[in-house]
């Protein structure tokens, strides 16, 4: 019984360190702005718009790219090792330089990488103060 304990207690510390998402930039330039999302693999961008909608973040989603401030980009890759998902997404400011990335990778679904990264998107908006 101990050693089944001790797996339980090894296999949720692994999960808990596996499920990690890091943002870092400034995204003061697209705060309260039009955003375009770039086309993604897995229809990600769409996971990303809605997260962004249901999230209720201080951004605008537009479907057309001459009326954004901001584009977004990313990429989503799943399967692998463990049945892992790991997805990226980058914020380009208006003079095309990289002003905010995060990363996220677990087990979850497009869906969960989608809302984990749409919510460190969030906290950045919010605390721009504690992005690098």
């Amino acid at each position: 019984m101990k050693n089944w304990t001790s797996s339980l207690l090894v296999l949720a510390v692994i999960c808990a360190a596996s499920a990690s998402t890091k943002g870092a930039g400034n995204l003061s330039q697209c705060d309260g702005k039009a955003i375009f999302i770039d086309s993604m693999q897995e229809n990600f961008g769409e996971y990303i718009t809605t997260e962004i909608m249901a999230q209720n973040l201080t951004l605008s989603v537009t479907t057309e790219a001459s009326r954004a401030v901001c584009v977004m980009k990313g990429t989503v890759a799943l399967g692998g090792f463990r049945n892992t998902g790991s997805a990226s997404i980058k914020m380009i400011g208006p003079n095309g330089d990289v002003i905010w990335s995060a990363t996220s990778g677990d087990k979850d679904s497009v869906k969960d990488l989608a809302h984990n990264l749409v919510k460190q998107l969030k906290r950045d908006l919010r605390n721009p103060a504690t992005t690098k």
